[in-house]
């Protein structure tokens, strides 16, 4: 629940000139979140360096508007652990495909922006043993999606690549039609 880089409403741009949250040397088995809002640093939002730096857990946070990336690991940091991969989403009751390493718990989130950031938390679960996962939502707030990979050990990846939403857009009309 804390505010980094922010006011205490999470609208004030009050960020840091580098990352919001930097783990380095050999910080391990570190919990950030949930419920941070870590927005307008000059740097990435979580910034997770050195081999050693592994087991950080990185979830259910709200994460937007840096300068850098969202998370961002460098040099073996938590593993190497791979960021998923959005494949795709269908209409009617939304279902977003993610592709992750197996067993691994899966994040998805969507943003405002195309920011390869995670603003919203929409949903998540665990990936199968062939690490695929399929989260059903009611409806996106934007088209931009993201996710993120946990091991069961606990280290967290960086977002994956952006995915724009088909979905969203179908429904954008319709939105649209509804507030006017």
């Amino acid at each position: 629940g804390n505010y980094i880089g922010t006011d205490y409403r999470g609208f004030g741009p009050l960020g840091n000139q580098r990352d919001g949250i930097y783990f380095s040397l050999v910080a391990q088995r570190n919990v950030v979140g949930p419920n941070n809002i870590i927005a307008y640093n000059g740097g990435n939002g979580v910034g997770v360096a050195t081999p050693n730096t592994t087991r950080n857990t990185i979830i259910l946070n709200s994460i937007f508007g840096n300068g850098g990336l969202g998370i961002n690991l460098s040099n073996g940091a938590n593993q190497e652990i791979a960021a998923p991969t959005i494949t795709g989403t269908t209409f009617g009751s939304i279902r977003i495909a993610v592709t992750a390493c197996a067993g691994c718990a899966v994040h998805v989130y969507s943003s405002r922006l195309p920011d390869g950031e995670g603003q919203i938390f929409l949903g998540g679960g665990v990936a199968d043993g062939a690490g695929n996962y399929v989260l059903e939502v009611s409806a996106i707030p934007y088209a931009y999606l993201t996710a993120t990979a946990t091991t069961p050990q606990g280290s967290t990846s960086e977002f994956s690549p952006v995915f724009v939403s088909t979905a969203f857009l179908y429904y954008l009309p319709l939105l649209l039609r509804c507030l006017l």
